[in-house]
């Protein structure tokens, strides 16, 4: 492509989602401390109620240098649904209405906020350097009282009063990544390259948001259990023909 080569690409996306499967208990145990059908113990009941709606704005900017070049692209989003996946009942704050509205709320995998940046150039001496860039909002969570306050089979899943379904946030994520090769040596028709590749170059500490407590009893609620990998060092050998 030509020095002069730019490129700015805009998108908007809406998706929306109707008559999900969710699963909720339709027999709890009522605060008088028995079943509303006595003779039964859990009855869970499969139902198409559930719904879901993402809007994204996606923006890519591209620009080709002389020896170089650079990608850019930025979401920002907002996705929500009254359910994560079919195996987490709910509602979780009534248990004995059809009422979804108290569930619609943030998708666990939301973020509000997506960039991701690469780019590449050509050095002398045969040597060529890459690096990526990404950053990622916080996903969010439920927190959760640790007890079972409304009585369904989902014990301990219940939300703090007022609480609304994925109200919090967990840890953000950064990560640079950043890659050298030299390819100078030949060896007959075959040209032979070394490559050092470096994953999460600053060693930044990104936790993991599936792992974050939600028990608000706990002495670890709010903070992740597990984090993705630290910084990671590959040497690598290539080969080709020419």
């Amino acid at each position: 492509r030509p020095p002069s080569d730019l490129v700015v690409r805009i998108d908007g996306l809406f998706v929306q989602g109707r008559n999900l499967l969710l699963e909720r208990d339709v027999n709890p145990v009522l605060s008088t401390g028995a079943r509303r059908f006595p003779s039964f113990s859990d009855v869970f009941q499969i139902l198409s109620e559930g719904r879901a709606e993402a809007r994204m704005l996606l923006v890519e900017v591209q620009k080709a240098f002389r020896r170089g070049w650079l990608d850019i692209g930025y979401t920002l989003s907002d996705r929500k649904n009254t359910n994560d996946a079919l195996g987490i009942l709910v509602p979780q704050t009534n248990p004995h209405s059809l009422d979804l509205d108290d569930e619609w709320g943030p998708t666990v995998w939301d973020e509000r906020h997506r960039l991701v940046a690469t780019g590449g150039i050509e050095l002398p001496f045969d040597l060529a350097f890459a690096a990526k860039m990404i950053y990622a909002a916080a996903r969010p969570y439920t927190a959760i009282t640790g007890r079972n306050d409304n009585g369904d089979f989902s014990a301990g899943n219940d939300r703090l009063p007022g609480e609304e379904r994925n109200a919090r946030r967990g840890p953000d994520f950064f990560q640079a990544d950043v890659g050298i090769t030299w390819s100078r040596m030949s060896w007959g028709p075959a040209r032979i390259g070394l490559e050092l590749n470096v994953y999460n170059l600053f060693n930044t500490t990104n936790g993991d948001p599936a792992s974050v407590v939600n028990n608000i009893q706990s002495p670890n609620f709010g903070q992740p259990l597990a984090a993705f990998p630290a910084r990671q060092v590959e040497v690598g050998l290539q080969a080709w023909w020419e």
